[in-house]
């Protein structure tokens, strides 16, 4: 009887040997099969410890010996220690947005896009937002257009994800300023202006501030000069960064070189002898004719012969007196003339006439030297 048990042993073992291959095992607590009876829990004794696993052990389902750790056949759809058939989970990695390239700095007016992906998920359904739309505006491609100063959280969202990354907005400053003209000769009695620009164009704050070294000379609002007197001084064009450009502005005047009296249209009796009855009529010619300032100041020496009024000349008395024309920077002409009553004159000769023609011929000759010089 025993040797037909050891042979059978023999023999079971030998095909556990043969369909060993297809099953690997490397379980440090399963071992192959041996003889032994098998008790109502499935496993047997094994007092020899022929299997290696000690004095006892199981063969669950058919499968080599082995033993249950805490209780647990490692052949078991719910065991959790068997190093031979580790639990499979079913988990996924959660869905993540990876930003790739992104702005940190925009100018204002600038349009950038971004770039991201969507790992671990399938999302497609995705949502760009700005913090704050007067900085940043997302347009409808999902790019970010810089509209204000400032700074604007930028989220990116799918179902499952949300991602963000900061954007600063800056201005756009001012580079350099442009005129027309670095110098400019103005003439006193003439305004003109200045035609400035920025650069570049698109700058942020064109605003421009301007100011003058000297406003006894030449005074300026917004760019329009205003000159006060002769004498050099330069505008300051200043843009809100600090940057500046200056322009020289010259003030002058075209002097009055010469003035002549103008007697045309006077009425002499005799060479500048002019009747009391009469009217003075004198003009003052200036040159050069586009002198700054043409005005003539008129005078008399005498205001018992001849007055000045606001409405010309005007003749008080007989005599004689000096007209005077003087032009802005003291240039003058001057004339004299004598004032005379005709009526009185006349009557005076007469009775001369009468009282020679009773004299001698001596006294005749005296007194018609002396109506000669009357005449």
């Amino acid at each position: 009887m025993r040797k037909k048990q050891k042979k059978m042993g023999i023999l079971i073992m030998a095909g556990m040997l043969t369909f060993g291959t297809a099953m690997p095992i490397n379980n440090p607590y399963v071992t192959y099969a041996h003889s032994g009876r098998t008790d109502a829990s499935g496993g047997h004794k094994d007092n020899k410890n022929k299997s290696g696993l000690g004095s006892y052990h199981y063969h669950c389902g058919g499968y080599p010996a082995h033993l249950h750790d805490g209780g647990i056949c490692p052949y078991s759809s719910t065991g959790t220690s068997s190093s031979q058939t580790p639990a499979k989970t079913n988990a996924t990695k959660p869905e993540k947005i990876q930003i790739k390239s992104a702005p940190t700095e925009l100018k204002v007016g600038e349009n950038q896009g971004f770039t991201y992906s969507v790992e671990n998920g399938t999302s497609t359904d995705i949502k760009v937002e700005s913090s704050n739309t007067d900085v940043v505006m997302i347009n409808e491609d999902h790019t970010l257009k810089a509209v204000g100063i400032g700074e604007a959280s930028i989220k990116i969202s799918s179902a499952n994800a949300t991602e963000t990354f900061t954007v600063i907005v800056k201005p756009i400053d001012v580079e350099s300023i442009a005129t027309e003209e670095e110098h400019i000769r103005l003439k006193i009695d003439e305004t003109t202006e200045i035609s400035a620009n920025v650069i570049p164009s698109n700058a942020t704050d064109k605003a421009l501030k301007w100011s003058t070294t000297d406003k006894n000379i030449v005074e300026v609002n917004d760019g329009k000069l205003l000159p006060q007197k002769e004498g050099t001084a330069t505008i300051i064009i200043e843009a809100s960064n600090g940057v500046k450009k200056e322009v020289t502005v010259e003030v002058y005047c075209i002097e009055v070189d010469s003035v002549e009296i103008d007697t045309s249209n006077m009425e002499y009796s005799q060479s500048h002898v002019v009747d009391i009855e009469s009217t003075i009529d004198l003009k003052a010619i200036v040159s050069p004719t586009d002198a700054t300032y043409p005005d003539i100041t008129w005078s008399s020496s005498n205001e018992d012969v001849v007055k000045i009024t606001d409405n010309g000349f005007e003749i008080t008395g007989t005599g004689k007196v000096i007209i005077k024309a003087t032009a802005h920077n003291g240039v003058s002409d001057e004339i004299e003339l004598e004032v005379v009553d005709k009526s009185l004159s006349s009557g005076a000769a007469l009775g001369i006439i009468a009282i020679l023609a009773a004299s001698g011929g001596i006294i005749f000759k005296r007194r018609k030297k002396k109506l000669q010089n009357i005449l």
